[in-house]
């Protein structure tokens, strides 16, 4: 959507202003008004929106009684409701309400304070989906509840601090502008309400049903609200507080002038290839409801009556001029006629150019392997024999059992990461009577990432289903079948995210349509048929599969149809190399690679086996001698100097020719780990709204892996697990007993309670083989436990601390939870400190809240004091929490030492020990050593 072209539009047509930014003080309630329910009156079936017509409909007749404006709904809390099924079209309807760029909602309620939490005056939800906004009953207060278009949860039940539900009358008003949020209690602005969140989910709203006094939602309905509810208004703009205050006052001023569809974003002309799908769509404002009518050449299309239009058959050159009109109560209007135009082929006759792999499915070579006719990445078969070889739609095909047997290849890159332009062509014959089964696919065998080509994944319909994951889109099927026992073509062609699915040389209707991305640590390893090689191995294939081909390019709608129609021609002897650096690579290395670091750059190269392969760092060959991956395709460089820094690239050469890569610019920053102070102080924190700690660096799961200038943390889960986050929002600083209270608030935990399973912390970019003091703070106000902490880099277990316990039931104080230990880099300058779950909790997760790293720590006395009762107080920190030390007092500072029996422990918390001494005259001198001294 372009945002400010509707503004600018509908501005000057004088009609509505759908600006999604913050406004100037409006002179009139009805800018932006897109819907008004004043429930004042109903026909028995719904009561009127006299904005744009989005007429609310009664469920189990609601009661119409004095309200305070005129009449209003009253909801008895266990049936009755109101509610509006919509499309997402909120350019056109004004619905659904929720935007992530800024709206305003406001109505009266009355309900009494005994009503039971999360019952609804207001929502808007996804029917099927995951986004959901509401309002909802906290006692006597109001709550906001917001999950977005992503299914985050951005605001979490946060009440008002003013009382709304006493029985009486309350006016709420709430605004949202890209996450700076307003709730407004009786016309003042409640505070603090702490509503406001970070990063807004882009992408159209997703809201399909709007409702007042229950949540209606496709697995049910819920949350019925106890009591009444009046004037309910929106708007597409933040509103000021004087003009909530106005519209509280007065209502929005009758009648509302009605409007006649206005075409806000019309269709536009477009130029294609032959055989590409088309979409044409319009956004039309103007009141509820509103009909359309597509035209081609002044042609209606029948059964083509809303806002888009789908073309999948453009298959013949030329220009063809479509219009919509739509209509409603108070007029018509139409398009601007636009121009699909069709460009030819060119003939099909370079069908090799781009080639990246062609396996016929002829032979069975070496009894075990299937040829790759283009770079010798031949198809490893399992479980199969040449009885496998069948009659095929070109010479012979392999048969699948659906059981045990595939071809897969790990040497040659996979197609998606090799390219963001690509196609896939084969053959299939199946039954239809199989679901989720893999003819084609991608995939990581370690990881578990994917791409495939297969089987209908919920039923026996003989479609196609494609599915990349976890960066792509989710099981999507084709519309016309595949799988039927006997032979069919299917052509898959990836433009970039945008999808086009050819089955027998037809375009199939079903929309394919995402943001490519390589996999990241995901990263896909092989190419498989007949099964998925992921993790795990599955989806095993029944048929025949021939003729498979994958090249880096789209290949025309022309050269499908030849393929189909003669086959794919036999490759050249040789192909001259290509190269691709794979969109996981990314194009530099200047931010975040230190000195000491180990570093990978990697490239793809295709063409005729067998590839050579030559790093250079500008100019200059990367010596092989010295490090032979520079006569790979993944140039490894460990312990990196600033010397390393510069621009490097690949050349790809065979007998035909030689190619070379983008260049990879690598920027080292210079560096030497600290051997004595503290070298970390990281608090780790909710991704949605971290507050560290004073004194802290923040740490999310949304950074992970994080470098805080030279080390590095790298968080793992441990076991059949995964790691979470959390911010509780308790305690609140009480000092000076806790000033820590933002380090306990938040934290990232393991999701599981089994026993071994965890949290793996691996610190990097350490001095090597250096003693370090370790504090870690573990606690959650909702969960007691007990956990084994050590330290496993060395490869010996070094225990920090086993059966750690915490009561969550006890409010923390500085210190109170923490475990720490001493423990020694490896070589390599790593600590990998390990918490688990103990065999002997009950239930517990494991948490992580904070941490702090000192190089080489000291024991030291930090304050010396006179106390109250005339004492000598003295307060010692530790190397680390709960170190066993103990106080020696001499009348020398020279020697002397002896054991102090006369200390009195007022507290031990974490690595702070303080004591007291009675004043003597023969004592004068103490200290503090390990206890073994």
């Amino acid at each position: 959507m372009n945002t400010p072209r509707i503004k600018s539009t509908l501005l000057s047509l004088g009609i509505l202003s759908l600006s999604l930014g913050l406004c100037h003080a409006q002179s009139t309630l009805t800018n932006g008004l897109v819907a008004y329910w004043p429930l004042d009156a109903t026909d028995g079936v719904s009561t009127p929106d006299l904005a744009l017509g989005n007429n609310l409909f009664l469920t189990n007749a609601p009661t119409l009684v004095a309200g305070e404006r005129g009449n209003c709904f009253q909801f008895d809390g266990t049936s009755q409701y109101l509610a509006l099924h919509h499309s997402t079209n909120f350019v056109g309807t004004g619905l659904p309400i929720y935007t992530t760029n800024g709206y305003t909602i406001a109505f009266w309620v009355q309900g009494a304070s005994t009503q039971a939490a999360n019952h609804i005056p207001f929502a808007e939800v996804a029917f099927a989906g995951s986004m959901l906004m509401d309002f909802n009953t906290r006692a006597s207060k109001i709550a906001v509840f917001l999950r977005d278009n992503l299914g985050t949860t951005v605001i979490n039940n946060i009440s008002s601090s003013n009382i709304v539900f006493d029985g009486t009358w309350h006016h709420v008003a709430f605004s949202d502008y890209n996450g700076v949020c307003q709730l407004y209690v009786d016309g003042n602005l409640d505070s603090p309400t702490n509503e406001n969140y970070t990063s807004p989910s882009s992408g159209a709203p997703a809201g399909t049903i709007t409702t007042v006094a229950a949540l209606v939602r496709s697995s049910g309905i819920a949350d019925y609200f106890a009591g009444s509810v009046d004037e309910v208004m929106a708007w597409s703009r933040v509103l000021s507080q004087t003009e909530i205050q106005n519209a509280m006052s007065n209502g929005i001023p009758k009648p509302i002038s009605p409007i006649s569809p206005t075409f806000v974003n019309p269709p536009l002309s477009t130029t294609n290839a032959l055989g590409d799908r088309v979409i044409l769509s319009a956004n039309v404002f103007g009141n509820q409801p509103m009909g359309f009518q597509w035209f081609s050449n002044n042609v209606a299309l029948a059964g083509q009556t809303n806002t888009s239009l789908l073309l999948t058959s453009q298959i013949t050159p030329g220009t063809n001029s479509y219009t919509l009109t739509a209509n409603n109560a108070f007029g018509t209007n139409s398009s601007a006629p636009v121009s699909v135009v069709v460009l030819p082929d060119l003939p099909a006759t370079n069908i090799d150019s781009g080639l990246v792999g062609y396996w016929p499915f002829n032979v069975i070579s070496n009894s075990a392997t299937s040829p790759d006719l283009v770079d010798q990445n031949d198809m490893q078969l399992t479980n199969m024999t040449s009885a496998n070889l069948v009659a095929g739609k070109y010479g012979n095909a392999l048969s699948f059992d659906g059981a045990t047997q595939l071809g897969s290849e790990f040497s040659g890159p996979p197609v998606y990461d090799l390219s963001t332009t690509y196609t896939v062509a084969f053959w299939v014959n199946g039954a239809s009577n199989q679901a989720d089964k893999q003819v084609f696919a991608n995939g990581n065998s370690v990881s578990g990432g994917y791409f495939f080509i297969g089987t209908d994944n919920a039923g026996t319909s003989g479609k196609v289903d494609v599915r990349i994951n976890p960066a792509g889109f989710a099981d999507t099927v084709s519309s016309n079948t595949a799988f039927d026992g006997t032979w069919h073509h299917i052509a898959w062609v990836d433009q970039n995210g945008t999808g086009l699915l050819y089955i027998d040389g037809v375009l199939d209707p079903a929309v394919y349509s995402y943001a490519h991305g390589a996999l990241g640590a995901l990263a896909l390893n092989n190419t498989s048929v007949g099964a998925l090689v992921a993790a795990p191995l599955r989806d095993y294939y029944a048929g025949n599969i021939d003729e498979l081909a994958t090249w880096n390019r789209r290949l025309s709608y022309t050269e499908i149809q030849s393929i189909i129609a003669t086959g794919i021609p036999v490759p050249p002897t040789t192909i001259k190399p290509s190269v691709t650096t794979p969109t996981s690579q990314p194009a530099s290395l200047t931010n975040g690679v230190y000195q000491g670091d180990t570093v990978s750059i990697s490239a793809f190269g295709s063409g005729t086996a067998p590839l050579s392969y030559q790093w250079y760092l500008g100019a200059a060959k990367v010596s092989g001698a010295s490090n032979p991956t520079a006569l790979t395709n993944t140039l490894t460089l460990t312990n990196v100097q600033p010397a390393n820094s510069g621009s490097y690239t690949l050349v790809v050469s065979n007998p035909a020719g030689s190619v070379t890569s983008s260049v990879v610019v690598l920027n080292v920053t210079p560096y030497s780990p600290a051997t004595t102070g503290t070298v970390l102080q990281v608090d780790f924190n909710a991704a949605l709204g971290p507050i560290p700690q004073p004194g802290f660096t923040s740490m999310t799961l949304a950074t992970n892996p994080a470098s805080f200038s030279g080390p590095s943390i790298t968080l793992s889960p441990i076991g059949a697990t995964s790691l979470a986050d959390r911010a509780r929002g308790t305690p609140v600083n009480n000092p000076p007993a806790l000033t820590q209270a933002d380090i306990y608030a938040q934290f990232i935990f393991s999701t599981a309670a089994t026993p071994g399973t965890g949290i793996d912390v691996l610190i990097g970019r350490l001095a090597s083989s250096t003693t370090y003091g370790v504090t870690i703070w573990c606690w959650d106000a909702q969960n007691s436990g007990t956990s084994d902490w050590s330290e496993v880099a060395s490869g010996t277990p070094n225990v920090i601390k086993n059966q750690y316990s915490f009561s969550g039931s006890s409010a923390p104080s500085d210190y109170s939870d923490t475990l720490g230990g001493l423990v020694t880099s490896s070589p390599s300058g790593q600590l990998d400190i390990q918490g688990v779950v103990d065999a002997s909790s009950a239930r517990v997760d494991v948490f992580l809240n904070a941490l702090v790293l000192v190089a080489n720590p000291v024991i030291k006395i930090t304050n010396v004091q006179l106390a109250a009762d005339g004492n000598l107080q003295v307060t010692a920190m530790r190397e680390y929490p709960g170190e066993s030390v103990i106080f020696q007092e001499s009348g020398s500072v020279n020697g002397g030492w002896q054991f102090a029996g006369d200390a009195i422990l007022i507290s031990n918390s974490g690595p702070y020990i303080t004591v007291e001494f009675p004043l003597s005259s023969t004592q004068q001198f103490y200290r503090v050593v390990y206890q073994t001294q």
